[in-house]
Parts: C-alpha cells; sequence; structure tokens
C-alpha cells in the first residue's frame, strides 16, 4: 500500500478515536465510481460521483446527457436481463419464471448478438471475440442504447 493511503488511514483511526467516532472501513469497491447490478438484490448502484461530464452536466442538452448517464443507467437495468440476469426473480432467488415463448425468443435474439461479436476482429491481436463470454455485456449495452434513445 502506498505512504499516502497509509497516512490517510492513520489521521482517519486518529479522529475516529479523538472524536468518539465508528467509521467502517472503505470497501475496495466502494471506493470506485461506478454503477454495478445486483440480481441477488434487484437493485443498482448509482454513485452520485457519476453525475459530471463527460456522463450528465445540468446545462447540457438533454441529447447529450441521455446519451451519456442515459446509456450507463440503460445498461445496468439491462444486466438484469441479460444470459444472467434473467435466471433471478425479483427476490433475487434462482428460477425459470420467463415462460417457455419468451425464453426461446431471448435465445434466438442473444445468439445473433453471439454471432455478430464473434465475427468481430480484433486486429491488434489478430483475434475474433468470443460472442459466448462477451453476451451479457454486449446485451447490456445495446440494451442501454435503445433505452437511453426511448427516453429521448
Amino acid at each position: 500500500k502506498s505512504l499516502e493511503c497509509n497516512n490517510i488511514k492513520k489521521s482517519i483511526y486518529y479522529y475516529q478515536g479523538w472524536l468518539g467516532l465508528r467509521i467502517r472501513k472503505m470497501k475496495e469497491n466502494e471506493r470506485k465510481h461506478r454503477f454495478s447490478n445486483s440480481n441477488k438484490s434487484n437493485s443498482i448502484v448509482f454513485p452520485a460521483g457519476i453525475l459530471q461530464p463527460p456522463f450528465y452536466h445540468k446545462y447540457f442538452p438533454k441529447s447529450i446527457n441521455f446519451g451519456g448517464i442515459g446509456v450507463v443507467i440503460g445498461h445496468e437495468i439491462t444486466h438484469g436481463f441479460d444470459d444472467k440476469g434473467r435466471q433471478f426473480d425479483q427476490f433475487g432467488n434462482i428460477r425459470r419464471w420467463w415462460d417457455h415463448s419468451s425464453s426461446e425468443k431471448f435465445e434466438s435474439k442473444a445468439k445473433c448478438f453471439v454471432d455478430q461479436y464473434s465475427n468481430y476482429l480484433v486486429k491488434e491481436v489478430g483475434t475474433y471475440l468470443n460472442g459466448w463470454n462477451t453476451q451479457g455485456e454486449n446485451i447490456a449495452d445495446n440494451g442501454g442504447l435503445k433505452e437511453s434513445y426511448m427516453f429521448r
């Protein structure tokens, strides 16, 4: 750990004791300014720190804000319905809650994403993407774009 990080921790512990406060330790993932999706709690984490350029600004045109923060929010919401998220019900339990017809349609459309992204050549390394491995992110990216566009 860096010297600066250790000094910050020492200062926090000093003032914590001096003020008689109990400050919980920050977890590594709590320090990150990013969205996240939890299928088990059926929620997304929306850190306020992300509400700044390039994603959002109160003086940006609506189109820029929807194209920025809207895509990110839509992306995280869509993870609740991607190849992994769709396995969880509204209570965070793993179970088959989609009817047969909906599951078949999803699998058909998901296969289109897999095929499309598997044909993408990464020239720098001379290899193709594995659409199966990137399926969830590809679905979420496309869903985020579509959802953001619908809210304009």
